[in-house]
This record gives C-alpha cells, sequence and structure tokens, in this order.
C-alpha cells in the first residue's frame, strides 16, 4: 500500500473517529423538531395552564466546550410546575428554575380578561455570572423540580425547590417559598460552583393596559426605588426614554401601574443598577428595563423577596419601609390628612357599607360636619360684611375718585364695628386641604377599581354617557355626567355665594364663574369617585349655608354690631389711670 493510500485510510479512520465521538457524547437521545415561536406564544396565551414538556434547545459543541460543567445542564426537556394560592396562580419553569406567569386571580382587566402582571409574551426575567470569562446564564440550564403540593392556603407555605447538579458534589439550587395568603413570593439561590459571586439579575417588562383609561394608566407608570437613605425616588418616561445609572445602596425597585405592583426586595443593598423606561405603542403603554447586581448575604446565599400584587395601601405599610410611598397622596400635609383623616374615615365606613357611591354621599356628611365650626364662622362673617354694605356703598359714593382713601374709611368702619373683613375668607381656606387631599385620595383608591354606582361602570375611572365622535382639546372625546354636573352645582353655588356676599369685587366674581368651567375640561377624565363626590358636596354646602341663614338673624347680628360699636368708643374715648396722671404732671410743670 503506498503511501498516499495510507494517508487516506488514517484520514477516513480519523473522520469515522471524530463522527462516532461526536454522535455518542454530543448529540441528545430525542431530539424533536422546536416549534416555531408564533406557534409557541399562540399556545402559551390560548392555554397558560398548560404543563407539557417543551422541547431541547441545541447547543453548538463549542459553545459547549466553553462552558465546562455546565455544558450538560445546557440540554433537556422544559417542564412547567403549576403553584396555587388564595391569591396567584404562578406558572414556573424548569428551564432557568424562573416564574414564566403570574396571575392575580381575584382581578381581571378592564374587558374582563384574566391579569397577568408576568407572562412570557411581555416578561423577560434572567439570572447569571461569570465563570471562567464565559457568562452563564441561568435560562440556559435544565433544572429539576421538587414539591410536594401545589395548592396552599391559610397561614400554611410551600417550598418548591430547583436544583442542578454539578460535578464534584456542586451544585445551583433556587428555593421558592408561596404563602396561603400573601402576594409576597421569597427566593433563595444557593450557587456552590461559584461562591460568593455577584448574580445579575435583568429584567424586561412591556407593561400591559388593565385599565379603561389608558392616558390615565400611561401616567402612573412609573419605576420606583427606595435608598437605604431613605430617599424615594421616580423615573416616568411619559413623553420620552429616561434612564439612569445608580450607586447608591437600594433597599427594594418597584414598577408601579396605577392599581398594580411589580417589585423586588433584595436582602442586601442592591449597589448597581441600571434602569430605563419609556413609551411603547399599544398594546402596551411603557416598556421598563431593570440591570442590577446582587449580592450574597450570609453562606452565600442570595435572598429577595418578590412582591406582585394591589397597589393597595392597606397592604403596603406591612411589605416593607417606605413601600406605602407607591401610592401618591400628595404634598406633606395632603398626605398627612389623607392618611390621618381621610383615609381611616374611609375604612371604617367600608366595613359597613358595601355600596360605594353610598359610602361617598356619607363621607361627605362626616366631613361637612367635622368641617361645621369653620363653615359657620365663615357665614356669620360674611353675614356681618353684608350688614355694613349700605354704609360700605355710602362711603364709595362719597369718595368716587380716591381708592386710597376709600380703603381707610372701609377699615375705620371695620374698626369701629369690630369685624375682620377677611373673617368670611380664611375659614374657608382652612378647608381647602381636605378639598385637595380628595384630589389624591380617590383617582388612587384601589377600593373604587372597577365597582360600579349608577351609570358609572368603574369609579376609579370617567363615567361615561356620551362617546364623542371627535376628539376636543382638553376635554376628550367622551362626556362625563358626574363632571357636568359637578360643574353645574359650583356654578349655583357660587351665583348663590355672589347673592348673600355682596362685597365680593366684580373681576373676583368673574373667577368665580370662570373656575367652574375650567374644572369641567380638566376633570372631565379623572376619576367619577372624584367628581361624583365635589358634586355631592356642593350640593351639601348649598343646603348647610340655607339652614344657616335660616337659623341666624341678621337683626341680631346688627344689634350685636352696634353694641361693638358703642363698646370700641366708650373704650376709645375712656381715659386710663396713666394718662390721667400724665395729664396732671403736665398741667403742674405748666402751672410751675
Amino acid at each position: 500500500m503506498g503511501n498516499v493510500e495510507k494517508s487516506q485510510l488514517v484520514g477516513t479512520l480519523l473522520l469515522v473517529g471524530i463522527f462516532l465521538i461526536y454522535f455518542l457524547y454530543f448529540i441528545p437521545d430525542d431530539e424533536p423538531r422546536t416549534p416555531k415561536i408564533q406557534e409557541q406564544i399562540a399556545s402559551q396565551t390560548n392555554n397558560p395552564s398548560q404543563t407539557n414538556p417543551k422541547s431541547p434547545e441545541k447547543i453548538d459543541s463549542l459553545s459547549l466546550h466553553k462552558k465546562g460543567p455546565f455544558a450538560n445542564l445546557m440540554t433537556g426537556n422544559e417542564k412547567e410546575i403549576e403553584i396555587e394560592n388564595e391569591y396567584l396562580h404562578l406558572i414556573f419553569s424548569s428551564k432557568g428554575g424562573k416564574i414564566k406567569r403570574i396571575q392575580l386571580k381575584n382581578y381581571k382587566t378592564y374587558p374582563g380578561k384574566p391579569l397577568y402582571l408576568q407572562h412570557e409574551t411581555k416578561t423577560n426575567t434572567d439570572l447569571s455570572f461569570t465563570f471562567q470569562g464565559e457568562n452563564i446564564s441561568f435560562s440556559q440550564l435544565y433544572f429539576t423540580s421538587r414539591t410536594y403540593r401545589n395548592k396552599v392556603s391559610g397561614e400554611d407555605s410551600l417550598k418548591l425547590v430547583f436544583i442542578a447538579k454539578l460535578p464534584h458534589q456542586q451544585y445551583i439550587k433556587q428555593v421558592y417559598t408561596i404563602w396561603g395568603k400573601r402576594y409576597e413570593i421569597k427566593h433563595q439561590i444557593e450557587n456552590k460552583h461559584a461562591y460568593g459571586t455577584p448574580l445579575n439579575l435583568s429584567w424586561y417588562e412591556n407593561v400591559e393596559n388593565f385599565e379603561k383609561n389608558e392616558k390615565d394608566m400611561l401616567l402612573k407608570t412609573t419605576l420606583n426605588y427606595f435608598t437605604y437613605d431613605k430617599e424615594f425616588e421616580t423615573l416616568e418616561g411619559e413623553q420620552e426614554k429616561e434612564q439612569q445609572n445608580i450607586n447608591t445602596p437600594i433597599a427594594w425597585i418597584a414598577l408601579k401601574q396605577k392599581f398594580f405592583l411589580s417589585a423586588l426586595i433584595p436582602s442586601t443593598p442592591i449597589t448597581q443598577a441600571k434602569l430605563s423606561i419609556e413609551p411603547k405603542q399599544s398594546p402596551y403603554v411603557k416598556q421598563a428595563k431593570i440591570d442590577l447586581q446582587l449580592s450574597p448575604g450570609p453562606e452565600g446565599i442570595y435572598q429577595q423577596r418578590y412582591y406582585m400584587g394591589p397597589n393597595d395601601i392597606q397592604i403596603l405599610p406591612e411589605v416593607t419601609q417606605g413601600f406605602s410611598q407607591n401610592i401618591s397622596l400628595g404634598w406633606w400635609i395632603l398626605a398627612y390628612i389623607n392618611k390621618g383623616f381621610l383615609i381611616p374615615v374611609f375604612q371604617f365606613l367600608k366595613s359597613y357599607i358595601s355600596n360605594f357611591g353610598i359610602l361617598i354621599i356619607i363621607m361627605v356628611l362626616v366631613i361637612r360636619l367635622v368641617l361645621a365650626p369653620l363653615t359657620y364662622r365663615a357665614f356669620i362673617g360674611m353675614a356681618k360684611i353684608r350688614i355694613l354694605k349700605p354704609e360700605m356703598d355710602r362711603i364709595k359714593e362719597s369718595i368716587p375718585n380716591d381708592p386710597k382713601k376709600q380703603q381707610q374709611e372701609l377699615m375705620k368702619v371695620y374698626q369701629d364695628m369690630g369685624v375682620n373683613p377677611l373673617s368670611g375668607c380664611f375659614p374657608m381656606i382652612l378647608q381647602m386641604p381636605i378639598l385637595l387631599s380628595m384630589f389624591y385620595f380617590f383617582p388612587n383608591a384601589f377600593d373604587f377599581r372597577q365597582e360600579p354606582f349608577l351609570w358609572a361602570e368603574d369609579l376609579s375611572s370617567y363615567d361615561s354617557i356620551l362617546q364623542l365622535p371627535f376628539q376636543i382639546p382638553m376635554y376628550g372625546d367622551h362626556v362625563s355626567l358626574f363632571t357636568l354636573l359637578m360643574t353645574i352645582s359650583t356654578l349655583l353655588y357660587t351665583r348663590y355665594n355672589a347673592q348673600v356676599s355682596t362685597s365680593t369685587p366684580q373681576h373676583l366674581k368673574m373667577i368665580q364663574y370662570i373656575m367652574p368651567f375650567t374644572f369641567l375640561f380638566f376633570l372631565n377624565s379623572y376619576s367619577a369617585a372624584l367628581t361624583f363626590y365635589y358634586f355631592i358636596s356642593n350640593i351639601f354646602s348649598m343646603l348647610q349655608q340655607f339652614l344657616t341663614k335660616y337659623f341666624v338673624n341678621d337683626e341680631k347680628i346688627k344689634a350685636k354690631l352696634e353694641a361693638s360699636q358703642k363698646n370700641y368708643q366708650k373704650k376709645k374715648n375712656k381715659t386710663t389711670s396713666f394718662q390721667e396722671r400724665i395729664k396732671s404732671l403736665k398741667k403742674a410743670q405748666r402751672t410751675q
């Protein structure tokens, strides 16, 4: 045999050997075709609770070689594990050992569909770390799972364990703890192979619109975080992309929608994070991206909690420090009124009244009773000014061309009669913080979500009685009846006040009539609960003033004013003992 033939034979044997090694060690036993991505998404969307195994993923041999001991974990069959408590319906995946879907069982979207806070069609979460210069992603690894039950209720809890075994008794273990009556999920990670190595977490979310008012959903969807210095920060991304690199220790990060939260609360500080949020085209309102680094705790174990639930003021304070700030309750004084007064009153009434429309009416009555002393003082102040109006008109007619002297004479009349010209306004100003607090309380109160009343199908959104075929700037494309009733009642109340208080300057009267029309445009797309409250409040205000006027006698007030004037003149003319001594001394000096 020639040298060429020997070389060909050796080459052929080597090729056969390479193919044998390849087929024996690198090709899986069973390798069905991977279905198309579109077919996967369609089947997952139509049947989100399916538990059929998924086809294994192909990994090229060169990539497997670089992954070292992790290569054997990168091929396998994906299995789905279904876990359910009283609030959440969860689907976990053995590929990556992660949560694929989170459904809130007790809530629906505005069209009435199941509400998924996370779903593989809009959510992508992953953990990764570096090994010998290679990035090892959890989503590439196939874990084996272990749990003894799939449902939990009450105060009980269950654990779901995912483990990926490595050579030399090393492993990566993930343990999820789910409680029966909580929106929280505890997640522990133990990486025995890369002990103490920081974990990188990536979380991308396309935020779906769950509510009736998409514009409101856009405004209320933000990325929030809370630092260890107790600073609450927000990224809005309303008009364009907003991003931030954070190097200060962070206690938690939350993707806040109008009424729901998806939050990460690690046990150790987040020292590095990159956050971004930007508007997204329908059916999504925004896209959020979170990239951060998790640090291991004691014994090299990573531990964090996920909160996946309603943005409810009754639940959030118990989750972690500063978590209730995800609900906007206004500036500090308005937030203080909401937390210290309005919310406790609302919660007390809610325990006895199930109809939220009736509850709002009772709430108006309670607040009116609390503010009754201030309202009464304001009415008496206005009555005094009304009684003095003829005298003030006489002064204005006698000095028509000298406004400064007019003001001096008017102030002299007020002083002689013992009347404070601001006595009618000051009590009303004191009531303003409560009225403004309502502006934050009703639109953000979770309890009003999808609660109907009369023609309003959802008190947390606008009540539309007529859909317009066109868009009116600053008004919208619909007619809100509660906003219309609020505007009409405000105009009637303003006219009634103008008749009662005749001392209001003409330019202020014009402003009083313009303001209701401003609110007609401004509040047309706001919460129906808010505009209904303002409407009922106007009705009660007119009724309260009518009753006060009925029981208050102007003649008695006038008699009191005249008595005050006489007392003032007596005090003015009366000489004190000190003044008498001064006069005596001056008289003695003149005599000498």
